[in-house]
């Protein structure tokens, strides 16, 4: 029964307004009580195939408190003409307010069989009971219904449902609308149309033998909104797509297992990562396969343990920083770079320094190529550079000067050469060079050469003459 607020009209085509009761059962039963004295008329409304809202004819119920022996409560009962079927009301007359009730009235469970008839026969003879049932007084029973049997202890019940037919054992049918508790059905096959189970929350077990989900083209979904899915097979089994890629998507992570042990996942251990388990290792079948992390921008941290690379015949093995970036390379003990099967080793790039922060040991000859020592001259008026040990041959166009800063190493050595001579070159040195305190060297010749080595005098770095053939110091 579902209590309802009766409306002042008619509702507008194809509205469904609040406290719309929607009826399948045969019959309706509309009931309403007055709230105060007077009287009230309430009509029966019904929404129709085209969706326009219409009075239900004989729908109408009229409460006053002087009828009905003063309780001030009326009912209507009225006719369900196909099921599903909307119905409001609409209070139309009256000065008293009232409460309205709608409810659809269920048949009972069992009734008594109304037969006006001599015959045995139920059907298949002139006077069979279906076809002419009789009458008692002036009914006619217009449906065979109740119940009926060879004894008391075995009684069968026929409900009181008009245009029904009997469902019987050895027919085909068509059911609709049945609900089967606990059936055993032996072979099942759906023509068409929707089969749904979602109502049931019982286990759902399948069949012993094969098992086939889908094979059309309509997409399937196996969800569960707060249990876990398992699946889990005995054999060597395949998971995969004809078309499209296949997904894997885990709410806290992707765990990657044999034989129920994790060898890998990604995001469980942490949500950033592709984490590999302990004791397993990365292995490549032989072939043109590598590794590419290029795209990457972010640090890498290789094992603690010993890493080792033995690249083919004639493959190169590159460590570059781009921009600002080092390449650092360091050890704990000694570390080896060619120590066998080396004919070459090149380290920095030229025209760029080169730090060897530690004492260097060499086991062969030093040997560079033909500029690689070489200074360049600065010109007349410029600073001679004393970042580097090397030689700068001077050229003069004229009479010239030059700059010497003090060195910048302790143990730096430089020699100043004269190249190509039109005039003098004058070289005034920032500290005296020598004993003597002279600190002007003039080259007047082809040749004239001289050799500085840094040392230090009272702990600043001063340049010494170490040798000097034709310059002329003042």
């Amino acid at each position: 029964m579902s209590a309802i607020t009766p409306l002042s009209a008619l509702p507008a085509a194809g509205s469904t307004p609040v406290g719309t009761v929607t009826i399948s059962n045969t019959k309706g039963r509309l009931t309403a009580a007055l709230t105060s004295g007077g009287t009230a008329t309430l009509d029966l409304i019904t929404k129709t195939e085209g969706g326009n809202w219409a009075y239900v004819p004989g729908g109408q119920l009229v409460l006053s408190s002087l009828a009905n022996k003063g309780d001030e409560v009326a009912t209507l009962t009225f006719n369900n003409a196909a099921s599903a079927t909307q119905y409001h009301v609409v209070a139309n007359g009256g000065s008293a307010a009232c409460s309205a009730w709608l409810s659809g009235l269920v048949d009972p469970a069992t009734s008594t069989a109304l037969v006006a008839h001599a015959s045995t026969h139920l059907s298949g003879a002139a006077d069979d009971l279906l076809g002419s049932p009789g009458n008692v007084g002036d009914v006619t029973p217009g449906v065979f219904c109740g119940t009926f049997g060879a004894d008391s202890t075995h009684q069968n019940s026929v409900p009181s449902v008009n245009g029904d037919t009997f469902v019987l054992a050895g027919a085909t049918q068509t059911l609709t609308a049945k609900t089967l508790t606990a059936p055993v059905i032996n072979g099942l096959t759906s023509a068409s149309g929707n089969i749904n189970f979602s109502g049931s929350t019982g286990t759902f077990a399948t069949s012993t033998g094969a098992v086939t989900i889908g094979g059309g083209a309509a997409a399937i979904s196996a969800t569960s909104s707060a249990a876990a899915i398992t699946l889990t097979a005995g054999a060597a089994s395949t998971w995969s797509t004809t078309a499209g890629a296949l997904n894997l998507s885990g709410f806290a992570g992707i765990n990657l297992r044999l034989n129920g042990a994790v060898l890998a996942d990604v995001g469980a251990t942490s949500a950033t990562k592709l984490t590999v388990a302990a004791g397993i290792s990365y292995s490549g079948a032989a072939g043109a396969g590598g590794l590419d992390f290029g795209n990457m921008t972010g640090d890498s941290a290789l094992p603690t343990g010993v890493l080792s690379w033995t690249g083919a015949a004639n493959k190169n093995l590159s460590l570059v920083g781009s921009g600002t970036g080092t390449v650092d390379i360091r050890n704990a003990s000694t570390m080896t770079i060619g120590s066998s099967g080396t004919t070459s080793i090149t380290l920095g790039r030229t025209g760029q320094a080169l730090a060897l922060n530690s004492n260097l040991t060499l086991g062969g000859s030093f040997a560079a190529t033909a500029s690689a020592l070489s200074i360049a001259d600065p010109g007349n008026g410029g600073a001679i550079p004393v970042t580097v040990s090397g030689v700068c041959n001077l050229t003069s166009a004229g009479a010239e000067t030059r700059t010497l800063a003090i060195p910048t190493f302790i143990g730096q050595e430089l020699t100043i050469n004269c190249d190509t001579y039109i005039g003098n070159i004058v070289i005034t040195s920032a500290q005296a060079i020598n004993q003597a305190g002279n600190t002007i060297m003039t080259f007047g010749a082809v040749r004239d050469c001289i050799v500085l080595k840094a040392v230090t005098v009272g702990g600043s770095r001063r340049w010494v003459v170490v040798a000097n053939d034709g310059v002329a110091l003042s």
